[in-house]
């Protein structure tokens, strides 16, 4: 059963959504748990250890990699930086979901906008980390699902099965990074450069959408929210 279904079923069953992620970071620790069961506490752990040492000392997009190859930590993160990039401008593309549901709303706000959205593999907006904010988020650049780069807008679209249920308004008046969540930080991370970012969730998906293009009507962008959502 997908990560997604499981999801649904949860709720279904009346899971709080706090109880849904301690269920989802239960199956992530299932590895070592097996490894534990296997061959016993200490055992286990080493075994379970050095099996993830050896795949981040053999990954190329892993800092370990490059520790044991001699590299300095700023060559490391220069070269891991544009290794994914180079992979994510090759391979990224955006889901069938997302396309079927945010492509009518970015084609009128292009209209209305006066400029194209940046969408899709090589042409998806990105933004490369520092050293540090890379550390916190084990990530080297974030890249953005529909963006208008002159009007400063962006659309982030999430599914149930790599995002998280969070609170993204809490993020807008922030001085300070939060406490760690990927998306959190990634929309966090993004505003500082003057950029208002939506996110719209499968889950939430008709309010969000709605309050987003109410939020632009604010804004004085005419477009028609009942059409849309």
């Amino acid at each position: 059963m997908s990560k997604c279904e499981s999801i649904k079923r949860w709720r279904e069953q009346g899971f709080t959504e706090e109880e849904i992620q301690k269920k989802i970071q239960l199956r992530w620790s299932r590895g070592l748990d097996i490894s534990i069961e296997k061959y016993g506490s200490d055992e286990g752990l080493r075994r379970y250890t050095a099996r993830v040492t050896k795949q981040r000392e053999n990954n190329p997009i892993c800092k370990e990699y490059y520790e044991t190859r001699g590299y300095t930590e700023d060559e490391s993160f220069i070269l891991r930086q544009n290794l994914q990039f180079e992979r994510c401008v090759t391979n990224l593309k955006p889901s069938k979901m997302s396309m079927k549901i945010i492509t009518p709303i970015y084609q009128e706000l292009e209209r209305l906008l006066q400029e194209p959205c940046m969408h899709g593999g090589n042409k998806e907006y990105w933004l490369r980390l520092s050293r540090q904010e890379s550390e916190i988020t084990n990530r080297v650049m974030f890249f953005y699902d529909f963006t208008f780069r002159k009007n400063k807008i962006i659309i982030e679209f999430h599914g149930e099965y790599y995002h998280e249920d969070v609170d993204y308004d809490s993020t807008l008046s922030m001085k300070e990074p939060p406490l760690y969540s990927r998306d959190l930080f990634k929309k966090w991370r993004i505003e500082q450069e003057g950029f208002t970012v939506f996110v719209i969730r499968t889950w939430h998906l008709k309010s969000d959408i709605r309050k987003m293009l109410e939020e632009l009507n604010k804004r004085g962008v005419d477009i028609c929210v009942t059409t849309y959502s």
